[in-house]
């Protein structure tokens, strides 16, 4: 009662901290220790969110590319995070031809016309030169033009290959699925060309079974889609004009 309120002050006017005084202390260190626990944790509760929604959220895409998605009936597919690609650089190299691939070429044309040289009214007539040489010389540009090609070919895939590994994709399977049912009809067409059905022409000429014919068709409908959302996020955020030429020349690029 009032002896204990009265010891109480004694000890704190003495200096002494009373075994109450202590356990109130104590209590409140413990209340204060309790909010700053809630509190980093709420912050951290809102940075994880925070991060989840930038990283979920798609990426615009450029609006001829856009379309083109929708043509092929690429849906509910698309890139939350671009790889910084400022510093990629591309060295081609350069390509020479022989004159053993010369060589080679033209006597393929030779075994197509059943000939066995040439001559300058035929190179006139059913190869469009002005003679012997100048044949040489086109098809010597004609297979260093090639060359090119397939360089070119090489170091854009790679280039993709390397932006696609270090992105960030939202693809349902079911969508990726359906679209890779489009690979599958261009082997259908492929087939049809060996006059095969396509079962005859995965065992024969693909040499695969049927399990992992159809595992290659969705890989390869995948890389597509991921090939274009990269080049669509890139073009949007670059303001670059893509044309229908530039997504045809693309879409073979992929193809090799």
């Amino acid at each position: 009662g009032d002896d204990d309120k009265k010891c109480i002050q004694n000890n704190s006017e003495k200096g002494e901290v009373s075994i109450i005084e202590k356990k109130m202390l104590k209590r409140n260190t413990k209340t204060f220790g309790a909010m700053l626990l809630l509190v980093i944790c709420l912050i951290a509760i809102f940075l994880l969110f925070s991060r989840k929604s930038e990283a979920t959220s798609a990426l615009p895409i450029n609006s001829e590319i856009q379309k083109m998605l929708d043509y092929l009936g690429i849906e509910n597919c698309a890139i939350t995070r671009l790889p910084d690609y400022k510093d990629i650089h591309a060295e081609l190299t350069p390509v020479t031809v022989t004159e053993q691939e010369v060589k080679e070429y033209v006597d393929e044309i030779l075994d197509i016309y059943g000939r066995e040289t040439l001559s300058d009214d035929f190179v006139k007539k059913e190869l469009e030169a002005n003679s012997i040489e100048d044949y040489y010389q086109d098809v010597k540009r004609e297979l260093m033009a090639g060359k090119e090609v397939e360089v070119l070919m090489r170091v854009r895939n790679r280039i993709i290959d390397n932006l696609i590994k270090d992105s960030v994709f939202s693809l349902p399977e079911d969508n990726v699925a359906k679209y890779s049912v489009e690979i599958v009809k261009s082997y259908e067409n492929e087939a049809l060309v060996y006059q095969m059905e396509l079962e005859e022409y995965i065992d024969q000429e693909l040499q695969m079974t049927k399990k992992g014919f159809f595992d290659m068709c969705y890989n390869e409908g995948e890389k597509y889609i991921k090939s274009y959302l990269v080049v669509g996020a890139i073009a949007e955020k670059e303001a670059l004009t893509v044309t229908k030429k530039d997504i045809t020349e693309f879409s073979d690029f992929r193809k090799d």
